[in-house]
This record gives structure tokens, sequence and C-alpha cells, in this order.
């Protein structure tokens, strides 16, 4: 639905409509696109996919049954968006060729934000 939108399709509407109407599957998209850009490499695709779990984002706010869920908060799967985009800023830095300290997100997770900055110290 997403890459509908972007190239201009009227058939865009259409088919983020169909996956609003099946009970959980928007929100299996949504997170689905973000663990998606989560696990890339290629800042082109992890865009994509972000862009692609934000429209879907944008038509959760629109439905009545997804939204009444928590009144005044934010969903879990925005959260998770937020988090995820987060987490790719700082990634997609440490992985950039000035610093050169590719890791994974599963790393990122285990090592922890303060064993990072100790092995940028330690690293010079």
């Amino acid at each position: 639905a997403s890459d509908a939108f972007d190239s201009g399709s009227s058939n865009a509407d259409e088919a983020a409509r169909s996956i609003t109407q099946q009970d959980g599957l928007l929100e299996e998209a949504i997170l689905g696109c973000v663990e998606a850009a989560v696990g890339e490499f290629d800042v082109k695709v992890q865009k994509r996919m972000l862009r692609a779990a934000s429209y879907g984002l944008h038509f959760a706010c629109k439905d009545d049954k997804y939204r009444n869920k928590s009144p005044g908060r934010p969903s879990p799967e925005a959260v998770t968006f937020v988090n995820a985009s987060r987490k790719l800023r700082v990634l997609n830095s440490l992985r950039h060729p000035a610093t050169g300290f590719v890791m994974t997100s599963s790393q990122y997770d285990s090592v922890m934000p303060k064993g990072v900055v100790a092995r940028l110290v330690a690293a010079g």
C-alpha cells in the first residue's frame, strides 16, 4: 500500500483499507516493517520500511477501534516505531565510515548504550 501511495497509484487507499479490515493485520504489518528496518544495513531500505510503517500508523490512527485502545496515549506500535527510529539513528552513525564501528541491532541490544560508549572510548 505504501509503495502504491509513493508511486501515486489510486489503489493505495484500497490496499490499505483491505489491511485494516482484518483484525490485528495492520498492527502486524506495522511491526513487521519496523523489525525489517531495524534488521537492515542498507539505509535506503530502512527508510522504505519505516515509511511503510508510518503509512500504516496513519491508517491506524483513523480507525476508531484501533484509536480507542488507549485514549490519550501513543499506541504500542507508535512507541516501537519511535524507539526503532532512534536506534537506527545511532546504529547508522556507528556504521558510518568515519566511525567504522559496525554493529547489528542484536549486538547493540546486548551491549546496551553504555557498553557502546565504553567500546568507542577504548577504540580511541
